[in-house]
C-alpha cells in the first residue's frame, strides 16, 4: 500500500542536488600551487598573497582578483568578498580561490587582536591572550563553512607543516594554528576533498654532455597514507593526480575530471582486465621482474 506525502521544500532527491565541491590543496612555498589554482577559465582569487598570484600571471592566468588588504583589514575585505558572491545569482565563475589559508589564518588573528586593543588600548599589539583563541578559532571555522556554502565550486590552498599524530609518528598536513594536529584536521574534514602536492622528476635521457637531463612535473596525492594526510570524496581524483608530464594541464582539467563523475568500480571480487595486449618484450620483462612490489610513487626514473 503507498501513502501520499507532501514533503517539504527541504526534502529534495539527493541525486536533485547541486554538485560543487571545496577542495584543498596544500604544500611547501613555491611548489606551484596558485599557478594550478588559476589555470582555469572564470576564476575569481581571493588572495593576500600577492607575490603568488604574480607567479599566476606570469603564466598567462586570465583570471580576475579581489584585492586583499594586508594585516587586520584584510579580514573585512574578505567579509565583503563573500558578501558580494552571496548576493549573485548565479556566481559568474567557475572557481572561487582563497589563497592561502594559513594567511588567512593570521588576518582573523590580527581582526581579534584590534578589536581587543580597541577595548583595552593598554595591551599588547601583537600578543594573543588567552581569551583570544577560541573567538578565533571559532570564527575562523565559520567562515570557512560559510565560503564552503556558496553555490560555487571552491579552491583553498595552504602551507603545509610536519607534526607528530597521536601514535608518535611523524604526519604531512595543512599548517593551521591550533593545538597539535586537531585543528588542522578539523578544518580539512569540512573539505569535499584535500590534498598534499608535491614537485616531482624523471629523468628523460642525457644533454649533449652526458648530464641526466628531468622533466619536472606535479603530484597532488589525495590518498591518505601513513605518513600524508589526504582524503577524496569525489571518487574521481584519487591517489593521486600528475600535473604535467604528459597527463593533466591544470585545474580545468580536473574540473573535467570532477564533472565526468568518478568511473565504474569493478563487481566486488573481480579484478578489471586490461584488454590491451602485451607485446613479447612486455611479457618477458613482466616475468622476469624483481621488483613485484614497487610503487607508482617511487620509481626508479622519478626523485623527490
Amino acid at each position: 500500500m503507498s501513502i501520499n506525502v507532501k514533503f517539504p521544500d527541504s526534502i529534495i532527491d539527493i541525486q536533485d542536488e547541486d554538485e560543487y565541491v571545496n577542495l584543498l590543496i596544500y604544500a611547501d612555498s613555491g611548489v606551484g600551487k596558485t599557478v594550478l589554482a588559476g589555470s582555469d577559465d572564470d576564476v575569481l582569487f581571493v588572495a593576500p598573497e600577492d607575490n603568488g598570484t604574480l607567479s599566476a600571471k606570469r603564466f598567462g592566468s586570465k583570471a580576475k582578483k579581489w584585492k586583499i588588504r594586508d594585516g587586520a583589514n584584510g579580514w573585512d575585505d574578505i567579509a565583503s568578498a563573500y558578501n558580494w558572491l552571496y548576493e549573485q545569482d548565479p556566481i559568474p565563475f567557475n572557481w572561487v580561490v582563497l589563497d592561502s589559508l594559513t594567511e588567512m589564518q593570521d588576518m582573523c588573528m590580527r581582526h581579534i587582536l584590534q578589536e581587543g586593543l580597541e577595548i583595552n588600548p593598554s595591551r599588547d599589539p601583537d600578543t594573543p591572550q588567552l581569551q583570544d583563541w577560541i573567538p578565533y578559532q571559532n570564527r575562523f571555522m565559520r567562515f570557512v563553512k560559510m565560503f564552503n556554502a556558496l553555490p560555487v565550486n571552491v579552491l583553498y590552498t595552504a602551507l603545509q607543516m610536519e607534526e607528530e599524530n597521536e601514535e608518535g609518528d611523524k604526519v604531512v598536513l595543512p599548517m593551521m594554528q591550533g593545538k597539535g594536529t586537531q585543528y588542522s584536521k578539523k578544518v580539512a574534514s569540512t573539505m569535499t576533498s584535500f590534498g598534499n602536492m608535491r614537485v616531482s622528476r624523471r629523468r628523460t635521457g642525457k644533454d649533449d654532455d652526458g648530464n641526466p637531463v628531468y622533466e619536472e612535473f606535479r603530484v597532488i596525492q589525495w590518498k591518505a597514507t601513513k605518513s600524508v594526510m589526504a582524503k577524496d570524496r569525489t571518487r574521481c581524483l584519487e591517489p593521486r593526480t600528475i600535473i604535467g608530464e604528459g597527463k593533466l594541464n591544470g585545474l580545468k582539467d580536473i574540473r573535467e575530471l570532477l564533472e565526468a563523475g568518478p568511473k565504474p568500480s569493478p563487481q566486488p571480487g573481480r579484478v578489471a582486465p586490461n584488454r590491451r595486449k602485451r607485446t613479447n618484450d612486455e611479457q618477458k620483462t613482466l616475468v622476469t621482474s624483481d621488483n613485484d612490489n614497487d610503487d607508482d610513487d617511487n620509481n626508479d626514473n622519478e626523485e623527490e
